[in-house]
């Protein structure tokens, strides 16, 4: 049997969404029931010993049972869902130096590996970023800080927002006709196309 491929390669999100939305009433229920450390225990713990199994520890992109990297950033944006609903105290914290800071470790790593080793532990990367992301997401969404609130809430960044999804589903073969057939004839091979 040989392996099928995709016309768009983009289209791997709708099935992991479809899996993670069928686990949603487990997730929400284990984070109503002993709150969202356990929460973030029971679904973070094993993708990251999954990972540490994998040959030479890094598992293959593409490899995926659930992509069980994106299992974690679902739940953490449960977290994150809820900080915006509890105390103001909690609300006021510094999330976004907070995010600052998350991510600041994944960006000295990945200039300092270089762009293939980056592409190449997307696994580890992604779990890693989720933190960063989940804390900038959360300073959005209590309206922090003003600038970027108002740089998001811009009429020509709500039409892009509007249909950004859709786009998504057909960057790919837009990207790879790009890097294909246009940059070849502008920009030399390796890191300047990537």
């Amino acid at each position: 049997m040989h392996a099928r491929t995709t016309p768009n390669g983009a289209f791997w999100s709708i099935g992991v969404e479809a899996e993670l939305y069928l686990f949603f009433p487990l997730l929400l229920f284990v984070r109503r029931r002993w709150g969202a450390t356990v929460l973030v225990a029971c679904v973070a713990l094993p993708v990251i010993a999954r990972g540490l199994m994998a040959p030479g520890a890094n598992p293959t992109e593409g490899d995926n049972w659930l992509t069980p990297h994106l299992a974690p950033a679902f739940v953490a944006g449960m977290v994150g869902a809820g900080i915006i609903v509890t105390s103001d105290r909690v609300r006021r914290l510094l999330w976004g130096w907070f995010a600052v800071l998350a991510v600041m470790p994944v960006l000295v790593l990945g200039v300092t590996q270089g762009s293939v080793w980056t592409v190449n532990h997307y696994f580890w990367i992604d779990l890693a970023a989720t933190p960063a992301m989940t804390m900038l997401l959360t300073t959005v969404a209590t309206g922090r800080p003003a600038i970027l609130i108002r740089l998001l809430t811009a009429r020509p960044i709500q039409r892009l927002g509007s249909f950004s999804y859709s786009l998504y589903l057909i960057h790919l073969p837009i990207v790879m006709a790009v890097i294909r057939r246009v940059a070849p004839h502008f920009i030399s091979p390796g890191m300047p196309t990537f």
